[in-house]
């Protein structure tokens, strides 16, 4: 802000045209704040002190007035700076709004003031119940439970952690020190829960809950100076995938067991997901035995179902996987060894790496898992150990081998269902050898 000084011309009722000075208080964009009316013929002749030639009592108030607008200035900067960071925000668009209608900001802060109040609160503990059976909705609507199992898997310890705590009231810091808390998270797992809890924030919002407009989920973006959650850093690694001779016993030892052995097969040697492959029937598959051509159908059914877009439209990862002379042997030598197929999810993962059963079922067979077979009273022995601990190892042993050997980013992600550009980010780069992928695909049963 500055004092300038300028001159205007009025003219009086008999036409008498008269120049005047005036000391004008004016901010950094130009608007004036203040005016006074300067007395002197010639205002350069201003300044001085009281009681000299130059005294100018007008420049004097104006100097006055400068100083009372330099202080508001800094008190209204100092409490803009002490407000939290969604206020900020909140405050910014109300002012970007004001400026495009030309509505005081003052009232459109008063309107977005009355518009909070008659908005509703909700509680973490509802919100997990409200959100629950939405994914339970969307799991009937879809025939798919993975967003629903995934989502769980993040939400529950979320709000476990906060307790019963208003939504509205959640902070950026302490969302970040709850995932910090999370020793076992990976940092990539850490994000990807993050993302996750941005599409549970959204949610609500989208409700009309009392929230704020900024997602304290959404990242930060310093390079944009965009306030935000600060996400964890994530250095790219290739994929974890079996080594052949890893690969070679978890082949045979998945054939000794009814659950495992077509599931395995379907994931390893034909790029089909394990979600996939356990809603699959011998139906799916043909073999050769009706045709020349055999295959793997992938329905909209069975296959992966994307997130619906705003035309609530949903598309799904259906697909038909042509079967080479090596996967038609090595699916037949499984349905020879009595293959079931479809099976239970949760059966799979039991019998792959001897998990406990689940206790969350209360009564009469507690320690019996989900799939209600009494054969797993105790536990399982785990028939591919060399999985354990490795999530979608098989998967990504059949993307890594398929690409190191054939090199063709185009054919791995239309048989795996997969964007292109998925399967150079992740699989391109992997150390892998041409001829030891090609010895993957000359494994026989």
């Amino acid at each position: 802000m500055f004092i300038h000084t300028v001159k205007k011309t009025n003219t009086l009722k008999d036409g008498t045209k008269v120049d005047y000075h005036y000391h004008r208080v004016v901010d950094s964009g130009q608007k004036v704040l203040a005016r006074f009316r300067c007395r002197k013929d010639d205002p350069k002749k201003c300044n001085g002190k009281y009681g000299e030639e130059h005294y100018c009592q007008a420049y004097r108030d104006a100097e006055k007035e400068l100083r009372k607008q330099e202080s508001e200035d800094s008190a209204t900067s100092d409490k803009y700076n002490a407000l939290p960071e969604e206020k900020k925000i909140q405050l910014l668009e109300l002012l970007k709004v004001s400026e495009e209608t030309g509505v005081g900001l003052g009232k459109l802060m008063v309107e977005a003031e009355a518009k909070s109040e008659n908005r509703e609160k909700i509680k973490l503990n509802d919100a997990r119940k409200i959100y629950f059976k939405k994914l339970a909705q969307d799991t009937a609507a879809t025939g798919s439970n993975a967003n629903e199992r995934k989502s769980k898997s993040i939400v529950n310890p979320f709000v476990d952690h906060f307790g019963n705590r208003k939504m509205h009231t959640l902070k950026i810091n302490e969302i970040r020190e709850w995932a910090e808390s999370k020793t076992k998270w990976s940092n990539q797992y850490k994000n990807r829960a993050f993302k996750n809890l941005v599409t549970f924030w959204n949610y609500f919002k989208n409700q009309d809950y009392l929230l704020h407009d900024k997602n304290p989920f959404s990242p930060a973006d310093p390079k944009m100076q965009k306030p935000g959650l600060e996400y964890f850093k994530v250095v790219t690694k290739g994929k974890d995938y079996l080594s052949l001779s890893d690969a070679r016993k978890v082949l045979k030892n998945a054939l000794s067991c009814n659950y495992t052995a077509a599931v395995t097969i379907l994931v390893m040697l034909c790029g089909v997901r394990v979600e996939e492959a356990c809603k699959l029937t011998w139906d799916d598959i043909d073999l050769g035995d009706d045709s020349n051509d055999p295959d793997i159908w992938i329905s909209p059914t069975v296959a992966k179902k994307h997130r619906a877009k705003s035309d609530g439209r949903v598309s799904t990862a259906e697909r038909r996987i042509p079967l080479q002379p090596q996967q038609v042997e090595w699916l037949r030598a499984a349905k020879e060894a009595g293959a079931f197929l479809p099976v239970h999810l949760d059966t799979f993962y039991t019998y792959k790496i001897g998990k406990h059963p689940s206790r969350t079922a209360k009564g009469v067979g507690a320690n019996v898992t989900r799939c209600g077979n009494t054969a797993f009273r105790g536990g399982v022995k785990a028939v591919m150990p060399e999985t354990k601990g490795r999530q979608n190892v098989l998967r990504h042993t059949y993307v890594t081998y398929h690409l190191a050997a054939f090199e063709d980013i185009g054919q791995v992600s239309k048989y795996a269902g997969n964007k292109p550009d998925m399967i150079r980010e992740h699989y391109a780069n992997q150390n892998c050898k041409k001829s030891v992928a090609k010895k993957y695909w000359e494994l026989m049963p």
